[in-house]
C-alpha cells in the first residue's frame, strides 16, 4: 500500500508538472513496520535506477513523535472530527477533505481499488543482508551515479543511524550481588551498581 501511495504521488505530479517527474523525492514516513521495510526501500532504489528521479531521501519519524510537521496536520483533524459524527465511509472522506478545506494544504482522499504485487515483484532482488539494516536506521538516501563495480546499478545508497547515547544505569543492590566469588565487578550491559562502586572502594583503601 505504501509503495501504491507513492506511485500515485509521482504521477499526479508529473501530470501537473508538463509531464516530468521530480528530480528529488523526500518522503516523511512514520517508521512502523507499513513504511520502514526492504520493500519499500527496494521500491525507492528503483526509483533511481530507472532515473524515474535521480535522488531519494527517506526519512523516518522518531518515536512518539510529537512536533512533527505532519503532527500538526493531525492536530487539525482531530479537533474537526471531535465535533462530527460519521456514519458512512463516504462520510469520512468528505469531513476529511472539509477539514483541511481552509488550510494552506487541501487535502484529497483517493479510494485505492487495487495494489500491486509489490513484494512478489522486488523480493527476488533483495539483498538478504538488508534485513539487519532495515529496521536500525533514521534516513536512507538514494543517488544517481555512474554505473560501475562498486554501483551496477547506477544508484549510491547511504544511511543514517538512529543518535544513541550511551547510558549508565544507578541500580543499589546488596554487597552479595555487587562482585564476584573473585571480587571481579558485576553489572554487565553498562550496568553500575551503588553498592558495588563503594564496596571497590573500601578495597582500595
Amino acid at each position: 500500500m505504501t509503495i501504491e501511495i507513492i506511485m500515485k504521488l509521482l504521477q499526479d505530479w508529473k501530470q501537473s508538472h508538463n509531464n516530468k517527474f521530480p528530480e528529488t523525492l523526500y518522503l516523511q514516513l512514520d517508521g512502523g513496520a507499513e513504511n520502514a521495510n526492504k520493500y519499500v526501500l527496494a521500491y525507492l532504489e528503483m526509483l533511481v535506477a530507472k532515473r524515474i528521479v535521480t535522488r531519494v531521501i527517506f526519512s523516518r519519524l522518531p518515536v512518539g513523535h510529537t512536533h512533527e510537521d505532519i503532527d500538526s496536520c493531525f492536530a487539525v483533524i482531530w479537533n474537526w472530527f471531535k465535533r462530527q459524527t460519521i456514519k458512512t465511509p463516504q462520510e469520512f472522506k468528505t469531513f476529511l477533505e472539509e477539514s483541511s478545506r481552509n488550510g494552506k494544504r487541501p487535502m484529497e482522499v483517493v479510494d485505492i481499488m487495487c495494489v500491486s504485487n509489490w513484494k512478489a515483484f522486488l523480493k527476488m532482488h533483495i539483498d538478504p543482508e538488508l534485513k539487519y539494516l532495515q529496521d536500525a536506521m533514521l534516513q536512507w538516501s538514494f543517488e544517481a551515479v555512474d554505473c560501475d563495480d562498486n554501483f551496477p546499478f547506477g544508484v549510491k545508497t547511504m544511511y543514517r543511524a538512529f543518535a544513541c547515547d550511551e547510558v549508565v544505569k544507578i541500580v543499589k543492590v546488596s554487597k552479595f550481588f555487587a562482585v564476584t566469588h573473585d571480587a571481579s565487578l558485576t553489572g554487565n550491559d553498562k550496568v553500575i551498581n551503588l553498592c558495588m562502586i563503594e564496596f571497590m572502594m573500601k578495597l582500595s583503601w
